[in-house]
């Protein structure tokens, strides 16, 4: 079975990839599914012309040799018998440079024909959203009997076509060619009219060309096609060519090393470059597996699309095509290794292969691209005769790639032995439940990740029906948080300014495991030693890992910690759907990586790399978290003995955003070209959002409030809203560019201006209050009243807000360097900061204030 895999990949699912790239591009360009399948046979049958040219010359010129030894073999197996036959026919064979095995050679062009059709097969055969396009044609029917004239159609051209080509042929010859026609037909008949439209275009465009070629040639030159004048030499050379492909230095070798490079890179280093960043995330607990097993899908791809597709039009080409395809192979190798390492910063990438940012270039970083392409077409024009030395560097060149893969690929392997060996140990299966009190007081803190405050004002405009279930709530805009990640930001929110960046930094003896696990651990204690229930729910990096390891929290009594994302998404169709994308764009990653800048966005596609079936994911970034939201109510257990409850959880609906259609989750809005961006209103101040990322974050923004709000009714249905307090906070903002004065030198504000709610006990009304808040007033809220001058259980310091008043320093880097984002390698004892890191100061209170900022080179400046 794993064979048959690898052999599909490498023969096949390059050429379906091909097919579904150029389906869909002509789709985009009319618009019409059927438009774009004729268009698609039209285009593959071009591309494909000059290797079937090339076959049936070959083919020809088999059987010309075979009609003019026929007198003699039929002679000779008339008048010999047995061994006498056998010896007499070789001696024969070898005098006229002929090998019966050659015969075989007929059947190139049949041959070619199966992966095409294999191909076209599984991808128009599965796929079609068009009713007709997507079932037989069912033309008539006779009685009970469907009657498809399609195929028959096709296949009647098919046959007109073989009697044209065969014309002269011997009768043998004939029918076995008549064969293959009644084969597709069988094939084909119950197809769905997709498929076989498309291999009626084909049969189609052979019969035309065979016209051509059977007519028009032969009426212009000689009845041989002037084969004589262009090859006089044996067909034997042919088979000499086979066993010669890789003996014919430096010419040959100077086209397959540069495309086996291609194949290692874009199947190897790339992709495992990808992987290791962070391996971790790419486990689900749940059902884990070695993330190296998305290289099996990807290598194939490669190797068949770089070096065996490649190799058989190369093979059949002439050497003064063969010379082009070199110097092609050589300049385009050379170019997509300098574009991958040195190309521009592409930015944060999740694990489906979508950016936070779409990658977009300007016009003089495509120009500057085009010109280092020339530049390097130039060099090879003039350094392509040192073929040898060519050879020898792109061998180094491989091994050395070879070589990076390994270490990458050790490295992933570890990480994910890591989890394997650790995971039994703190990940206890169990359906979540939210425990609350019935009669006591309940503290909920909900972190958004990512939540953007600036846009509450314009969700609740347009969606009043939301703004009423926050009644209660208090809004606080003027709100900052203490970095640009989570990594950076979210221990302040959960443990207070103890635990700002700067004052993590200052406690250099201790781990940053240690600092964050004790940092998410501040409120669940206090709450614990107060006689209160506690529920923790996907907090971002317990243990200081992805995985999320709560075996530090093992000192606290009546606390239950929950993986809920994992378990309400194990198994499901959102957990295949993602191993899909991965498995089939981690190539196509690959190539928009190494592509001139010009086709990047195209390639990139918004994420979905020109895959035609968009419907089939995506919805999948968001649902795993949304889904948790949406059950919060089945989870919550309401405790008529219970003294108190705390719950706490971080949910990254607003992180792994979505175009939804109709704001929900579980409805796909396609990525077309042709959307437009909408305007929205906070009843003041309009806005026109027109980037994917703004409708994308508003969207998944209206989906996760809507679904708070919903869970607010259910808890005022069960009669505990009013004695539960309720912070809704965010760990970082994102910039959106809707807000023009939170615009620095360098950077937007944006990004730190966190969402922040509050919902005391028995309040009621909905308030927006300019008040200045940090996420870092968290615990001094959550505990106000409920806890008397609060200490933080493992340092001893009071828990209160009086820092908030001093100045302070909030930093950031707009690189993506994974240790600035990713705990997993950011194992030391103080965070990692790259040379464009910077750190602001926040003067006087006020966050839309532009000079309130102010750039410092480090805290305490």
């Amino acid at each position: 079975m794993i064979l048959l895999n690898a052999l599909w990949n490498i023969i096949i699912a390059p050429l379906e990839l091909v097919f579904e790239v150029i389906f869909v591009f002509a789709y985009k360009i009319t618009n019409s599914e059927l438009i774009a399948i004729i268009l698609l046979s039209l285009v593959v049958s071009t591309l494909v012309l000059p290797l079937y040219m090339k076959a049936e010359r070959i083919e020809m010129e088999e059987q010309k040799k075979e009609k003019e030894l026929s007198r003699w073999v039929s002679h000779i197996k008339k008048c010999f018998r047995g061994d006498e036959r056998y010896m007499t026919l070789n001696a024969y064979y070898r005098e006229n440079q002929y090998n019966p095995i050659y015969q075989l050679k007929s059947s190139i062009s049949i041959l070619l024909q199966i992966p095409f059709f294999l191909a076209a097969y599984n991808f128009l055969g599965n796929y079609a959203s068009d009713e007709f396009l997507s079932k037989p044609d069912g033309f008539f029917t006779i009685g009970s009997i469907s009657v498809n004239v399609l195929p028959i159609l096709m296949t009647m051209i098919n046959l007109v076509a073989t009697f044209i080509y065969t014309k002269g042929l011997p009768v043998r010859k004939i029918l076995r060619s008549l064969i293959l026609p009644l084969v597709f037909l069988v094939l084909l008949y119950n197809s769905p009219c997709a498929l076989v439209i498309y291999w009626t275009m084909n049969n189609i465009y052979s019969l035309i060309k065979i016209i051509i070629i059977k007519f028009v040639s032969e009426n212009k030159h000689n009845p041989d096609l002037n084969l004589q004048n262009k090859r006089r030499t044996e067909s034997g050379k042919c088979i000499n060519r086979i066993n010669s492909f890789f003996d014919q230095k430096p010419q040959t070798a100077c086209f397959v090393l540069p495309m086996m490079f291609m194949s290692v890179f874009t199947g190897f280093l790339i992709p495992l470059d990808y992987l290791s960043a962070s391996p971790e995330e790419f486990i689900n607990a749940t059902n884990p597996q070695n993330p190296l097993l998305y290289l099996l899908s990807t290598v194939f791809v490669s190797i068949g699309f770089f070096t065996l597709w490649p190799a058989v039009f190369y093979f059949l080409a002439n050497n003064k095509i063969k010379h082009i395809m070199a110097a092609t192979a050589i300049g385009g190798s050379v170019f997509s290794a300098i574009n991958y390492l040195f190309g521009a910063d592409t930015g944060t990438i999740n694990t489906v292969l979508v950016f936070d940012q779409a990658p977009s270039y300007t016009l003089l970083q495509k120009t500057l691209n085009i010109c280092l392409l020339v530049l390097i077409v130039t060099a090879v024009f003039f350094l392509y005769r040192f073929k040898k030395s060519i050879s020898v560097f792109f061998i180094a060149t491989i091994l050395t790639t070879v070589s990076i893969s390994v270490i990458n690929a050790k490295k992933t392997n570890d990480s994910y032995q890591s989890v394997i060996n650790h995971i039994d140990d703190f990940r206890e299966e169990k359906e979540p439940r939210i425990t609350l009190s019935a009669n006591g007081y309940n503290v909920m803190v909900i972190m958004l990740d990512r939540g953007s405050s600036e846009l509450v004002p314009y969700v609740f405009n347009e969606f009043p029906e939301i703004k009423n279930k926050f009644d209660g709530f208090v809004f606080y805009p003027n709100s900052t948080s203490f970095g640009i990640k989570t990594l950076h930001a979210s221990s302040a929110l959960f443990g207070g300014y103890e635990y700002t960046p700067e004052r993590i930094d200052e406690r250099a003896n201790e781990s940053l495991k240690d600092k964050h696990d004790e940092s998410l651990k501040v409120l669940p204690k206090l709450f614990s030693d107060q006689g209160y229930n506690t529920t923790l729910m996907d907090l971002p990096y317990p243990g200081w890992t992805q995985t999320g390891d709560y075996s530090a929290f093992s000192d606290i009594g009546n606390c239950e910690t929950y993986h809920a994302v994992d378990y309400f998404n194990k198994e499901s169709e959102i957990y295949i759907n993602t191993e899909n994308r991965r498995n089939r764009n981690l190539f196509l990653y690959s190539v928009f990586r190494c592509v001139p800048t010009c086709f990047k966005e195209i390639i990139y596609d918004n994420g979905y790399y020109l895959w035609s079936n968009k419907d089939a994911y995506d919805a999948s970034e968001i649902l795993p978290n949304y889904k948790v939201l949406e059950n919060l109510d089945d989870m919550t257990y309401i405790d008529n003995e219970s003294d108190g409850s705390l719950f706490v959880i971080d949910n990254e609906t607003t992180h792994d955003i979505q175009r939804l259609k109709n704001f929900n989750p579980y409805e796909v809005f396609p990525a077309d070209e042709d959307f437009e961006g909408y305007y929205i209103s906070d009843g003041n101040k309009e806005i026109y959002l027109e980037t994917w990322l703004q409708t994308a974050t508003y969207e998944s923004t209206v989906a996760a409030l809507r679904e708070l709000g919903n869970y607010f009714d259910y808890l005022r249905s069960c009669g505990i809203y009013d004695n539960s307090r309720i912070i809704v906070v965010s760990d970082h903002g994102i910039d959106l560019d809707i807000h023009k004065e939170l615009s620095l030198d360098d950077i937007s504000a944006e990004y730190f201006n966190c969402m922040f709610f509050i919902k005391d006990f028995d309040s009621s009304g909905y308030k927006t209050d300019y008040t200045f808040m940090t996420n870092a007033d968290v615990p001094t809220v959550a505990t106000k009243g409920i806890i008397n001058n609060p200490v933080n259980p493992y340092t001893g310091k009071p828990i209160n807000s009086d820092l908030k008043y001093s100045d302070l320093y909030i930093g950031y880097s707009l690189t993506f360097d994974r240790r600035l984002w990713n705990p997993d390698v950011n194992t030391g004892n103080t965070f990692f900061y790259d040379q464009n890191f910077a750190w602001y100061k926040l003067i006087n209170e006020n966050v839309f204030i532009r000079e309130n900022w102010v750039k410092v080179e480090k805290p305490g400046d």
